[in-house]
């Protein structure tokens, strides 16, 4: 059985259009070194390509724009298009390959892969198809042999498969959260039982199983009801994960992952779900519920139920919840950009808090967690029984239900995730070699911990303030500025005395800065208590999503609907100097990476002063290296554009002499 491609298939392959294609072969002609492969057959008008001549050409020629291609051509193959087709026959196929390869020890788990075997049987059964048995077959071994292995064929089949019907979790949130789910693994041995619930959260739960090295100690829970025709189960059968069937009951101590998405007006049933779930864990269990903010945490439909849902805790008894998040949108392919939310829910050990009622009170003055911490946190929270004196999760104090739901969610954005490890001196200046500078007056050296403290300890760790504490009139280190409203007629650009303005415009890059001014006279009138920048203010906007720029220079007025923000030093009218400051540069960064137009979401790192003062030097040389590139890039493209105007329109030539050959 020979696998073909289509010149479609050369196109995506090498990552090219498809005209390119056609200039490949018009250009490699029978009469060249290396002339294009001669159709092995034509189906519907279209011919096609042997595989193995393709890969060979590509070899010779190196064409395209992809370097895997040649590895990858079988997946881009009539013989892929075959399996894709029929998902269960491949499944089934791809299964015997791997029990032909590793007969031993296939899966301890023989009843829940016999359970499996029948599940794709049936859907092979109900499901009519064009090809023959033997040819899924044979193509399902060409393919399991150029993927290495039948789990990586099934692993590319899977996605391949939930990407067209979109039924996947965004890989933003993914990627971030098996960091944290694989790190809380790996604390505990034997690991919990891992529970999938529905195709959403089996796709989640498959990933876990090819991140972590050690699949052999991961115990996967099967539901008959949970997607039971997925080609995610038969990749795990193939990875030798250790199956239990949690079917009829689930261990108490198991991670429950539910994943799928519900609309509003199934809240009841949704809720209802949730709590049959739940009741099946102890202290030791725990569940993520990932869904849409509507239904988890917004002002909706659901809100009644949801206050239903937890209305057995307002008498006194602690709350499940202990971790509400907003998820950055488009965590649901198939629901746009919708928000998402996240739920963690982990019973309290009441052995350890001792009266339930005063629960709440022995925790009150625990601090919330920093971003940097999240990830060990859910580590500790996902195997750890719930101790109300030990955890101090990020919005997840152990409180009542009513204080649960209530308070604001922390917004879970890629930052919260970002690693907080450092460079090296050396890094630091061969980073500012390439970039063109030379810092090595600034005398950079590392700091080496000292006898028993840990590498990565406070000292190398940046501190992040929410935006309430770090906007404090009284003890933050930001000062809040507001903007003045000036009106589009009262713009005066040719004015004598003028001022100019900043606000949404410049930050959105619509109109540059300096070109909006006013009469100085005339703001006197109109809005006499103006804000005036000083260097290094934060001009911001925070709708349709938070944007802000630094103004270097300082002496404008900030217009509304733009805010600005004051790096502070000292505290109120005491002038008390600061131990921590917050520089603008992570300033306009913690805005510019917010995913929320919530600015209570946003969290700014905080430096000791001494620190700051170290860095402010070097921090304007590279400000005013950055603005030098800047104003560069700025003549360029007013030279583009005039150059592009006037040897369009005739006004200007080039030599003859000089037509030949593009300048530079």
């Amino acid at each position: 059985m020979t696998a073909t491609l289509t010149l479609a298939d050369v196109a995506r392959l090498t990552g090219v259009t498809r005209p390119a294609v056609n200039e490949w072969i018009q250009r490699f002609n029978p009469e060249s070194i290396a002339p294009f492969p001669s159709p092995h057959g034509e189906h519907d008008g279209h011919p096609y390509y042997a595989i193995t001549e393709i890969q060979d050409w590509l070899r010779a020629t190196k064409l395209g724009r992809r370097d895997t291609a040649v590895e990858d051509a079988p997946f881009y193959s009539s013989l892929y298009r075959m399996l894709l087709g029929n998902p269960a026959r491949a499944a089934l196929s791809l299964l015997n390959c791997n029990t032909a390869s590793s007969p031993q020890g296939f899966s301890p788990s023989a009843a829940v892969i016999d359970s499996l075997t029948a599940a794709y049987q049936r859907a092979a059964d109900n499901i009519p198809s064009d090809a023959f048995e033997a040819d899924i077959a044979q193509a399902a071994e060409q393919v399991a042999e150029a993927a290495f292995g039948p789990a990586a064929a099934l692993a590319r089949l899977a996605d391949d498969l939930s990407a067209q019907r979109q039924v996947t979790l965004s890989s933003r949130f993914t990627s971030r959260a098996m960091q944290a789910v694989s790190e809380a693994l790996t604390l505990e041995n034997p690991t919990p039982p891992i529970i999938p619930t529905d195709e959403y959260s089996l796709g989640f739960v498959t990933g876990l199983a090819r991140k972590l090295e050690e699949t052999l100690a991961l115990n996967i829970g099967y539901r008959k009801d949970c997607a039971p025709d997925s080609l995610y189960w038969a990749e795990l059968a193939c990875r030798n994960v250790e199956f239990i069937d949690a079917s009829e009951e689930i261990p108490t101590n198991s991670l429950i992952v539910l994943g799928a998405p519900s609309p509003l007006k199934n809240a009841t049933e949704y809720f209802e779900h949730l709590q049959d779930l739940l009741d099946n864990l102890d202290e030791r269990g725990a569940m993520f519920c990932i869904s849409t903010a509507d239904m988890l945490i917004e002002d909706s439909l659901a809100e009644v139920v949801r206050r239903r849902f937890l209305a057995p805790t307002e008498t006194g008894a602690i709350a499940p919840l202990r971790y509400s998040a907003r998820l950055p949108r488009g965590i649901f392919p198939d629901r746009g950009q919708q928000q998402g939310a996240l739920w963690i829910l982990k019973r309290p050990n009441r052995e350890a808090i001792g009266n339930p009622a005063d629960a709440a009170a022995v925790i009150a003055n625990v601090p919330d967690l920093k971003a940097p911490g999240l990830v060990s946190d859910w580590a500790t929270m996902l195997t750890t029984p719930d101790e109300a004196r030990k955890h101090t999760f990020v919005r997840g104090r152990i409180l009542r239900a009513a204080d649960a739901w209530r308070s604001r969610t922390h917004s879970l954005d890629d930052s919260v995730f970002s690693s907080t490890s450092t460079s090296s001196a050396a890094d630091l200046m061969h980073t500012a070699y390439q970039a063109g500078l030379d810092i090595s007056s600034a005398g950079l050296e590392d700091v080496h911990p000292k006898i028993g403290m840990r590498a990565e300890s406070g000292v190398t760790r940046l501190e992040y303030l929410p935006w309430k504490a770090a906007t404090n009139a009284r003890t933050g280190v930001l000062q809040k500025l507001s903007g003045s409203r000036i009106a589009e007629r009262d713009l005066a650009p040719e004015a004598i005395a003028k001022l100019e303005l900043i606000g949404e415009p410049e930050i959105l890059g619509s109109i540059p800065q300096g070109a909006r001014c006013i009469d100085r006279l005339r703001l006197e009138d109109i809005a006499p208590r103006g804000t005036l920048t000083e260097p290094g203010d934060v001009v911001f906007i925070k709708s349709p999503r938070p944007r802000a720029l630094i103004d270097e220079e300082g002496g404008k007025l900030v217009t509304a609907p733009a805010q600005a923000l004051r790096c502070r030093t000292f505290r109120g009218r005491s002038h008390t100097p600061l131990e921590k400051v917050c520089l603008p540069y992570l300033v306009e960064k913690a805005i510019n990476e917010a995913v929320s137009s919530e600015l209570g979401s946003v969290y700014f790192p905080v430096l000791p002063r001494k620190n700051a003062q170290h860095l402010s030097a070097v921090e304007q040389e590279l400000g005013a290296r950055r603005r030098q590139l800047v104003e560069q890039l700025r003549s360029i493209d007013v030279l583009r554009h005039n150059l592009t105007i006037s040897i369009g329109t005739g006004a200007v030539t080039i030599a003859e002499s000089r037509a030949q050959s593009p300048p530079g």
